[in-house]
């Protein structure tokens, strides 16, 4: 309570000067809402536990513009300077956490966008910022959906460069500062797609993991995955919300630096998106050695994609995942989207059988929101 006090209090004292110093103050707000229903008894439960995830989160954040913000009409040479601070209030259901206690991580940043020659733009955020700021597409193999939901922060480095035909963006998580029980560790990841015509693209995302040791624990493991595409995008010619195909590969190497032992693997993965009048099919196939060969050791703590992706075989299995959903987008800040997700691998009967299924239910809503795309 006393926390919570404090803060109200910095937070009026820094309206009140920022507006004597005449900066622009404005304000935004950040609603998730996500439901997700796991059964996977079916399969005998070989890659992942049957369970519920039902939480919320809101953060309203204030924003103070330093400087002229960019307008719509975007000219070469203009440029944006500005600092965030925000709250999450975050509530796993049924954990018995109220009131107060529901108060969790607090974000700040400062964000410089700028204008250049010839429709680029380059932007960099630096803080603790919300994850909702990078814009790439990434495997689930890196980052499954429930990764990026319940891990809403990111405590380092953003950056995004954009022209008229490419995007891209690296970014760096620290996560853990070497301590007594606690391990030294960061993640640096990129993204991005580069559209050489107006169907076809090539697009690519990494992430570089270092597991790194503590006083207590020395050893060191790196995980680095990679997914390199092609991607095809019919849905304008088709007059479709989405109908969009990529494929491409999935590698990397895995380093447990207590054997100096190296693993590479080597897998194909697709995925096709198609969506009219808001229902939607998407289809993600993968064939794949284990991309995740130290999950048995680590676990979650070293990997934070689908454990399907864990097949405990360095031969290669296929793994096919079929979300059928709907997504209307029911206001001009607010999408919606329910959906069942079928899951397809080789488990505990060593053949290719149904494992189980999710049942996803996921709002978003935003007002005046933060991420200035440089798309």
């Amino acid at each position: 309570m006393e926390t919570v006090k404090r803060i109200v209090a910095m937070a009026v004292a820094l309206i009140a000067a920022t507006a004597a110093w005449g900066q622009k103050v404005d304000w935004s707000l950040d609603y998730q809402y996500y439901f997700d229903n796991r059964e996977f008894d079916r399969g005998g439960e070989a890659f992942t536990e049957s369970m519920t995830l039902n939480a919320a989160r809101i953060t309203p954040y204030l924003t103070i513009d330093m400087g002229r913000p960019l307008s719509r009409r975007i000219r070469p040479g203009d440029s944006s300077h500005r600092v965030v601070a925000g709250m999450d209030l975050y509530k796993d259901m049924g954990n018995g956490e109220k009131n107060f206690s529901l108060f969790d991580e607090i974000s700040f940043y400062y964000e410089y966008d700028a204008a250049w020659r010839k429709g680029r733009r380059f932007s960099m955020t630096a803080g603790v910022l919300p994850r909702t700021l990078t814009e790439g597409y990434y495997s689930r193999v890196i980052f499954s959906d429930a990764t990026k939901f319940t891990d809403h922060n990111i405590e380092g480095l953003l950056l995004k460069y954009s022209s008229n035909t490419l995007f891209s963006e690296l970014w760096c998580d620290w996560m853990g500062q070497y301590g007594y029980d606690r391990r030294e560790r960061f993640q640096v990841n990129t993204a991005g797609q580069w559209d050489f015509s107006r169907i076809i693209s090539f697009g690519w995302n990494a992430s570089l993991y270092h597991f790194s040791g503590s006083e207590l624990e020395h050893y060191v493991v790196d995980n680095f995955l990679a997914n390199l595409y092609l991607k095809a995008d019919l849905a304008k010619k088709a007059g479709m919300q989405a109908l969009s195909l990529n494929a491409g590969l999935l590698t990397g190497y895995q380093r447990d630096r207590r054997e100096d032992l190296y693993v590479v693997p080597v897998a194909f993965e697709s995925v096709m998106d198609a969506r009219k009048n808001n229902l939607g099919v998407e289809n993600t196939f993968v064939c794949s050695p284990d991309m995740m060969v130290n999950y048995d050791l680590l676990g979650p703590d070293l990997y934070f994609g689908s454990p399907f992706y864990h097949t405990s075989t360095g031969t290669l299995r296929p793994y096919d995942r079929l979300e059928l959903y709907w997504q209307p987008q029911i206001g001009r800040n607010a999408h919606v989207r329910l959906s069942a997700v079928c899951h397809f691998a080789k488990g505990d009967a060593d053949r290719f059988c149904y494992q189980g299924m999710q049942q996803r239910f996921s709002v978003i809503f935003d007002i005046k929101p933060l991420s200035r795309s440089v798309r």
